[in-house]
Order: C-alpha cells, then sequence, then structure tokens
C-alpha cells in the first residue's frame, strides 16, 4: 500500500490536546524514550511486542493526542475511526467512534475493519489488545508523555511507524520554536506563579494532577511551577 502522505500547514494545538488527554488520566503513567524500531515494516511498542507496520491504510486511534499528531503528519485521510477523546481536527471528530481507549471493546474496533490500531498504555483491557491481535489486527502501543521530551519522542515514533520520518522530524523542531517563543516574553518571572490543575468529576471525585501528569509540561511550558 501506498505511504505517500500530504503535508498540513496548520499547526497542532499541543496545549490542548495534553490537557484533554489529562481529562482521562487519573494515574501517574511514567515517559521513555523513543521505542526500539525493528525493521521498514514493523516497529516494537514500549509493551516489547513487535507489530507489522506494512500497511497503513486503515488505521484507528485509541487517543487524541494520536490522531491529531497523525494528522499533523499528514497521514489523516488513513484514519478511518478513533476513540472518544479526539477532538481535534474537525475531521477527525466527524470521524466514527470506537468508545474509549481506556475501556476498549473488541468488536467496536474490528467491524471498521483496521490495518493497523494504534493506542498507548492506559489502553485497557489488555484481553481486548489481544484478541484484536490474535484477528490479524496489529496493535501498537505507545507512552503516554508527561513532558515535552517524550511528547518529540512519540511525534518521532509515529513517523517511524508511519513511514514520513522527515515530516515528524520538522514538526518536532516547529514545536520546540513555538513552546520556546512563548515562553521567552512572560508578563511574570519564571516560577513565581505557582498554578495547581484539579480535576473534578460529579461530587465523588476530586483529583489534584501534579508531577508525571499530563498537565505538568503545561505548566512549566507557560513558565509557571506546578504547585
Amino acid at each position: 500500500m501506498s505511504r505517500s502522505v500530504k503535508r498540513v500547514a496548520s499547526l497542532p494545538r499541543f496545549l490542548l490536546l495534553v490537557v484533554a488527554a489529562a481529562l482521562l488520566a487519573t494515574a501517574c503513567t511514567a515517559g521513555s524514550e523513543s521505542s526500539d524500531v525493528g525493521t521498514a515494516d514493523t516497529f516494537m511498542g514500549v509493551d516489547d511486542f513487535t507489530s507489522d507496520t506494512s500497511d497503513t491504510a486503515r488505521i484507528i486511534t485509541l487517543s487524541g493526542d494520536l490522531t491529531e499528531f497523525i494528522f499533523e503528519l499528514g497521514a489523516g485521510d488513513s484514519v478511518v475511526a478513533t476513540d472518544l477523546t479526539t477532538v481535534f481536527p474537525d475531521e477527525a471528530v466527524s470521524l466514527p467512534k470506537i468508545g474509549i481507549g481506556r475501556f476498549l471493546s473488541t468488536e467496536a474496533v474490528l467491524k471498521h475493519n483496521p490495518s493497523l490500531v494504534i493506542g498507548d498504555t492506559q489502553t485497557s483491557p489488555q484481553s481486548a489488545i489481544d484478541q484484536i491481535r490474535a484477528a490479524g489486527v496489529p496493535v501498537i502501543i505507545l507512552d503516554v508523555s508527561t513532558s515535552f521530551e517524550t511528547m518529540y519522542a512519540k511525534i518521532a515514533d509515529l513517523g517511524v511507524i508511519l513511514g514520513v520520518e522527515e515530516e515528524a522530524e520538522a514538526l518536532v523542531d516547529t514545536l520546540e520554536r513555538r513552546i520556546e517563543e512563548a515562553g521567552a516574553d512572560l508578563p511574570y518571572t519564571r516560577d513565581s506563579l505557582s498554578v495547581a490543575y484539579v480535576y473534578t468529576r460529579g461530587p465523588d471525585v476530586m483529583l489534584l494532577f501534579g508531577s508525571g501528569m499530563v498537565t505538568n509540561p503545561v505548566i512549566k511550558g507557560s513558565g509557571a511551577r506546578d504547585a
């Protein structure tokens, strides 16, 4: 299948996607460096499972940030379904939904006839992942980004998986520059502003996010200190 892709001019709303991902994070998840790569047509995820990446014609994404990055890398036309955490771009929002990646349904995924499924370490249950793989569909598991560095590593991984390494490198360069520019002219002294991110859901759930959570790099990137 053809790996040709078109470039997308718009910049990713990385602050939005990181915060949106935080709305589903209920536990600390440590980041890691870019995964080891096998051949040009295989990829080893962070779960040490090597998947066939020779066919990326029909991709299902199980996390909103994965969807956005794939579209930014120019491969959005290959995405046939996403999970409910995808809120951007508009083209992806209108795609069929398979539910939530953290409560994965084998049937909901397989009915879209995917050639590749991409999730992260919050994708569960493992039994659903195993069933999808047993059906002959590759499932790649990447890490949850809890820092800008691990976010860059995830983009690089996607570049390898999709065969668009140059586009991935260019996107990382753009993000690094934009983040540096955003912090260059702050209206306050760096670290003088203390910010706490509190996630509430109903009367019984109130979580204070901090170190190791996906909101931490957003706060640090703004020049503030995570309370």
